[in-house]
């Protein structure tokens, strides 16, 4: 018998992942997005082909201040703000589980 984990038709999706921590720029929120390989038991999340943003909102408008390319990329289940995945993506990926 093989265990299923509830994560299971997320693996391999896209994921943008808004975190609580901001200390790199004054106001700034910092997302990543990658793709989801794993999740450990303590549901922090392992993600590769990542890129990090630092948004910055002003007057209503939201801007990228700074990009860049991390790789692969753990992300502590404890700075976890957001996740969001393309509800498209999702529903196609579905159906081939």
């Amino acid at each position: 018998m093989s265990y299923k984990s509830p994560f299971d038709v997320f693996f391999g999706l896209l994921f943008q992942i808004t975190l609580n921590e901001s200390n790199n720029c004054d106001g700034c929120q910092r997302v990543v997005a990658g793709n989801l390989l794993a999740v450990d038991f303590q549901c922090n999340l392992l993600i590769n082909n990542t890129m990090e943003y630092l948004m910055a909102t002003k007057d209503g408008q939201t801007t990228i201040v700074k990009e860049r390319y991390l790789g692969m990329l753990s992300v502590p289940q404890s700075t976890i703000e957001k996740i969001e995945v393309e509800t498209n993506k999702y529903e196609r990926f579905k159906q081939w589980q």
